[in-house]
């Protein structure tokens, strides 16, 4: 699984390795040191406005209007800017909104938005789930294809 983990309603940023039976085994992508790819850095988010080419960002205060209030079905990516798996991430998701004119992506960084992260339970980064009629329908952890972000939306 391709996640960054959350213990104990903090965020805890893999640092790079874990000692097992004194071996040590290698992880990628979760940094906290907030260093990723330099694409994530320069992915610019839309706030509060939506369209087939952007990814919106939403946050505790306006969550319920961009997310829970759409016509269309809104894929969510609940997010850190330290999370490596996240950045490699972002522009297949990028992509994925430039294709997808009938549907909303959203991102939330649960960083800033700690309310939204408690109230759908976040425990490791990315997480995706899809909210149809306001009310979360499928969740997945971990990143996915442009594919497998199709299929979750259906």
């Amino acid at each position: 699984m391709n996640a960054c983990l959350v213990s104990g309603g903090k965020w805890v940023a893999l640092l790079g390795m874990f000692a097992i039976a004194g071996v040590l085994l290698a992880t990628a992508g979760c940094r906290s040191d907030g260093a990723g790819s330099k694409a994530a850095k320069t992915n610019a988010l839309s706030k509060g406005t939506s369209g087939p080419t952007a990814v919106v960002a939403a946050g505790d205060a306006d969550f319920e209007q961009v997310v829970l209030h759409s016509d269309a079905p809104v894929l969510v990516e609940f997010y850190a800017p330290w999370c490596g798996h996240c950045q490699q991430f972002a522009p297949i998701l990028d992509d994925f909104a430039r294709e997808t004119p009938g549907a909303k992506i959203v991102k939330v960084n649960v960083d800033q938005n700690p309310g939204l992260s408690a109230r759908y339970k976040i425990h490791s980064l990315p997480t995706l789930k899809v909210f149809k009629g306001g009310e979360p329908v499928v969740e997945r952890v971990g990143a996915a294809s442009k594919r497998e972000l199709g299929t979750l939306l259906r």
